[in-house]
């Protein structure tokens, strides 16, 4: 088989729902309508999961900072309260 008998072979097959004469105007537009928010609808879930990924890191550091405080908290505490224990043993 030759390339061109090939070609026109898979454009006989692979024709556009357009080229079809029973096809009205508004179901192609209804089809293009459709196809469109679809893929916009899987851009909007990639890019909605990013942005929970990016706020649970936020959220993570947040606690570990947190956590950070609290222990310079209660390091200051224990020296302050060694260093008012000295003052009045002495």
């Amino acid at each position: 088989m030759s390339q061109v008998t090939l070609l026109s072979l898979l454009f006989d097959v692979l024709t556009f729902h357009s080229s079809n004469s029973h096809w009205q105007s508004i179901l192609i537009w209804l089809h293009t309508i459709s196809d469109v928010t679809n893929g916009l609808g899987y851009y909007a879930i990639a890019i909605i999961l990013i942005y929970f990924v990016s706020i649970q890191q936020q959220i993570k550091r947040y606690q570990r900072s947190e956590e950070t405080l609290k222990e310079i908290n209660n390091q200051l505490k224990t020296t302050v309260t060694n260093q008012a224990l000295k003052m009045v043993v002495l």
